[in-house]
């Protein structure tokens, strides 16, 4: 079905009751909310994105620290999916 974890998803296709994220209380776990902006995941986000991907990500002209909610979109998309120009 294509579905994740998330309680966004889960609440989407009634498996649960509640879209709350489990680990900082936000009102909505969603995929952009999992990868760019929970505080629970802050450490490992920093390893992934910034030292490990940061360079790469950064090649085609995506941003990685940015507070518009389409670049992030786009940004967790590239993280999910991969992008032509990201061919290494």
């Amino acid at each position: 079905m294509g579905l994740s974890a998330l309680n966004g998803q889960r609440c989407d296709y009634n498996f649960i009751q509640y879209r709350h994220c489990d680990c900082c209380g936000s009102e909505n776990e969603h995929v952009v909310h999992y990868f760019l902006d929970c505080p629970h995941y802050s450490a490992t986000r920093r390893t992934l994105i910034h030292d490990e991907l940061g360079t790469l990500i950064k090649s085609p002209g995506y941003c990685v620290n940015t507070e518009n909610q389409e670049t992030k979109t786009n940004l967790t998309n590239v993280l999910l999916h991969g992008h032509p120009e990201l061919v290494v």
